[in-house]
């Protein structure tokens, strides 16, 4: 990979409804609840300063305004960082688009999600995409149920063949499913759709035209945000890395008799005399007096999570 160019511009998307996260998200957009004490997309932000990024845009739509207030106090030392509004919705094709229409067009682009859990291989994936001279390359991960779900079939070089089925009669090597995290060249800007998923209106034709799209494969741990099982699935797989009891929050209030067991407590929250929390995650500044097991514990209530 010596001598490849890094990508100093990325688009993190963050501007979905979050349904599934419900109530959590009637409070705060997907992108920015609480995770490990910070928002979502700012893990992503992270990961992609860390590969060299300095600017990123991210499309908001759903509580923009709470996400373009929240994102600014989290964002590491010399990044600068964009916001592409979306009156409605514009889809991931579109989304990009417009979103890297603040940025650079003649300029390569990384495309992440904002609300997964996933650091994958940047460096690795911009240098598969250089070596390859690639229209787009995809980061992609194993999963057995992939062809079910819109499998990314690739020949034994790491082309893409063949995109949800289409086209027939390709010879396949590997299947694979997307992670929403990809490299994209500038003569992507002008194929992107105005609206719509870039899968179904980008990379799909770009495959059948048997344009250059290519894919890395990526073992790194993925967790989908999505659901309040995966959101504390999370925060329980952190706690499980790091060996520890309980992360609380350093503004956060616990009394002395409370018992905490892998559970996160954020700024401002308060635990009160005898409570005991196994498995549970507590938004900053929420007040508890009861006890819970596996748990999000919030403005919202409680959500028990099975």
């Amino acid at each position: 990979m010596s001598g490849f160019v890094p990508i100093t511009q990325a688009v993190v998307l963050g501007a979905g409804l979050g349904t599934r996260l419900r109530p959590m998200t009637n409070h705060l957009p997907k992108p920015g609840v609480p995770l490990l004490q910070r928002p979502v997309a700012a893990h992503a932000i992270d990961h992609l300063a860390r590969a060299g990024v300095r600017t990123v845009a991210v499309n908001t739509h759903y509580l923009a305004p709470a996400l373009e207030e929240l994102l600014p106090h989290h964002l590491p030392d010399g990044v600068r960082l964009r916001f592409s509004r979306e009156e409605s919705l514009l889809g991931t094709g579109g989304g990009i688009r417009a979103a890297w229409g603040k940025l650079n067009p003649r300029e390569p682009l990384i495309v992440m999600n904002g609300d997964i859990v996933f650091q994958p291989d940047l460096l690795a994936a911009i240098g598969t995409h250089d070596a390859h001279d690639a229209l787009a390359t995809m980061v992609v991960r194993a999963h057995p149920e992939a062809q079910r779900l819109g499998a990314i079939d690739t020949d034994a070089a790491g082309r893409v063949v063949r995109l949800l089925g289409t086209p027939a009669g390709r010879d396949v090597a590997n299947e694979w499913m997307f992670t929403g995290v990809h490299v994209l060249s500038p003569a992507v800007f002008e194929l992107l759709p105005p609206e719509g998923c870039v899968i179904r209106r980008g990379y799909r034709g770009w495959v059948d035209e048997g344009l250059r799209v290519y894919a890395v494969p990526s073992a790194a741990p993925f967790r989908d945000v999505g659901t309040h099982a995966e959101y504390l699935g999370a925060h329980l797989d952190a706690l499980d890395v790091d060996a520890g009891v309980a992360q609380v929050h350093p503004e956060a209030q616990v009394h002395p008799s409370a018992v905490l067991t892998r559970s996160f407590v954020g700024a401002g929250a308060r635990v009160g005399a005898g409570v005991v929390l196994r498995e549970c995650v507590v938004w900053p500044g929420t007040l508890v007096t009861d006890s819970a097991e596996r748990a999000i514990i919030g403005p919202f209530g409680v959500l028990a999570v099975r």
